[in-house]
């Protein structure tokens, strides 16, 4: 083998090796630029991510003060229920006892005029 062919040879070898370096370089920056990208989304949805915990955090606390108000509606209401039922109630034992009062004079009255009726019989005879 001649000195020529030798260095034709290594001529060859050194551009295919530098063909593989070039693509290995190309293949660096290929998966450079999607390491970024990755990087870059995974930002994104990291911020994504807080935003969402945030709007979570609100909306329950909104529903924790919307029950809670519903809860202490309830309990207005059933307290301004219990009394007006008290009223009531009280208004009916007032009338009750009203209706007791006049059903005893009516009783007395009746009685006494019984007897007025059997004395003027009587008186007549």
């Amino acid at each position: 083998v001649t000195a020529s062919e030798d260095l034709e040879k290594e001529k060859n070898a050194n551009g295919n090796l530098k063909q593989q370096l070039h693509d290995l370089q190309l293949r660096v920056a290929s998966l450079s630029q999607s390491e970024n990208d990755l990087l870059d989304s995974n930002q994104k949805l990291k911020e994504m991510l807080e935003r969402l915990k945030h709007e979570c955090r609100h909306a329950r606390s909104q529903a924790e003060r919307a029950q809670a108000d519903s809860e202490k509606n309830l309990e207005d209401k059933q307290v301004k229920w219990l009394e007006d039922k008290h009223k009531l109630t009280q208004h009916i034992t007032e009338i009750e006892d009203k209706y007791k009062v006049t059903k005893e004079k009516l009783y007395r009255a009746s009685v006494a005029q019984k007897k007025r009726k059997t004395l003027n019989d009587n008186k007549q005879k």
